[in-house]
């Protein structure tokens, strides 16, 4: 499973770093605003055993809360209503790491792709 370490800008001052699954980055910058989030580098980790997309929408839907304006959660705004489009990040995410348990070596930490 792809991790992704971000900063994200709160103003001018305060930059607070964190890392989290490739697929919360677009709901960070729905949040946050797309100038406001910035990779800073990647890793590979295992994924969880029986982790699952439906599951994991409901915990980004719990993590990242409800927009009171549009009535719905972030997660619904960037990813629908956690359908096709949240089940192909999800994926993309989580075959990464059988790539490279193939020959590439996991666990090792990349640079973000500019």
């Amino acid at each position: 499973m792809k991790l992704v370490t971000v900063l994200v800008q709160r103003d001018t001052v305060a930059q607070i770093p964190l890392t989290v699954r490739a697929y919360e980055v677009p709901i960070l910058k729905l949040i946050h605003g797309k100038a406001m989030v910035n990779a800073t580098s990647e890793a590979e980790i295992e994924t969880p055993e029986g982790l699952n997309a439906e599951d994991e929408f409901d915990r980004l839907c719990l993590r990242y809360g409800y927009n009171a304006k549009r009535e719905t959660h972030w997660a619904e705004m960037a990813y629908g209503d956690g359908g096709a489009e949240f089940e192909a990040a999800f994926k993309k995410a989580t075959a990464v790491e059988k790539k490279a348990a193939a020959g590439n070596g996991a666990g090792a930490a990349t640079e973000p792709p500019k």
